[in-house]
């Protein structure tokens, strides 16, 4: 999936917070306050969110889907 700039935001995580079946992301995203996503936890541990990673968050006009940067490229969770 492509990118598209203006509406990616790149951040870090803050925390994660696991539940049975989801797992609560607070995330520092540059020119915003914290944020919170909640994705499923399946997708948090194969993509390998921690405290700390850096993350970008695209933005559409009813969904973000929540990335993980590695050397300048993003793994995408949807």
């Amino acid at each position: 999936m492509r990118l598209r700039e203006r509406h990616t935001l790149w951040g870090e995580v803050l925390s994660v917070n696991h539940s049975a079946k989801s797992c609560r992301i607070v995330i520092e995203l540059k020119g915003t306050p914290e944020s919170t996503a909640v994705i499923m936890k399946e997708a948090t541990v194969e993509m390998g969110i921690l405290a700390g990673a850096k993350v970008c968050a695209e933005v559409d006009a009813t969904n973000i889907v929540l990335g993980v940067c590695h050397g300048g490229e993003c793994a995408l969770s949807g």
